[in-house]
């Protein structure tokens, strides 16, 4: 049966769906063309009504959805870890400036003697993003936190530098062990007199090693999904 036949006051044309029961709504909804003026008015009076349209299974989703954890602060702060290296730079550069102005007073000063004093300049910041590092590794046991990556270069070129000054090094003490052996003094006196540059090879090298796996662990790509468990 025809249910315009039940209801002779239905009329399924008319825009004034308002005087309509949600019943006679809800079977004229299902049996109208989705994309007619009819279906979208209905669709209204329904909403209005206070019917959901949305998909159960959206619904669902929407309501199991957590909230987003809030960011902890980072066991060590950045800023005072760079802090920390700027003001051991500064340390550094007006100590060697005192000593080459004094030592500079007493004569003309050597060169390796100017050289030593800023590598020891090198080895003061060195120590300092030493520590520098381990605070920032600390930083990174929460992987939740974007705020732990940091800028790296300083580590590059930090170990390049004392690669290259290890490189430097073993030149120098193999250049000086010819001198000596040409000079038939003996391979013990030989290796003896090589000492101090290797053990600065050695010094170099693993200053430069701790300086690489900074930088490599300390890099965070940004590509990588954030861990949520």
């Amino acid at each position: 049966m025809d249910y315009k036949d039940q209801d002779q006051g239905f009329d399924p044309e008319s825009p004034d769906y308002g005087s309509y029961e949600s019943t006679e709504l809800e079977r004229l909804f299902e049996s109208a063309e989705t994309d007619s003026e009819m279906y979208k008015a209905i669709m209204d009076e329904l909403t209005n009504r206070g019917y959901d349209f949305a998909p159960a299974d959206t619904v669902l989703q929407l309501d199991e959805l957590e909230p987003l954890p809030e960011l902890k602060p980072l066991r060590y702060s950045i800023f005072g870890t760079r802090i920390w290296n700027i003001v051991m730079l500064l340390v550094g550069i007006l100590g060697v400036t005192f000593f080459i102005k004094v030592q500079s007073g007493f004569g003309e000063m050597d060169p390796s003697l100017r050289v030593m004093a800023y590598s020891m300049v090198v080895v003061l910041l060195s120590l300092s993003y030493l520590i520098s590092g381990i605070r920032l590794l600390a930083n990174h046991k929460d992987q939740n936190n974007p705020l732990r990556a940091v800028f790296t270069g300083e580590y590059w070129f930090l170990a390049i530098l004392w690669f290259a000054f290890a490189a430097y090094e073993i030149f120098k003490a193999a250049t000086s062990f010819v001198m000596y052996w040409n000079m038939q003094i003996g391979l013990n006196i030989s290796l003896y007199a090589v000492i101090p540059s290797l053990t600065m090879v050695l010094f170099s090298f693993l200053l430069g090693m701790a300086m690489l796996y900074l930088a490599i662990e300390l890099k965070v790509k940004k590509d990588k999904p954030i861990d949520t468990l």
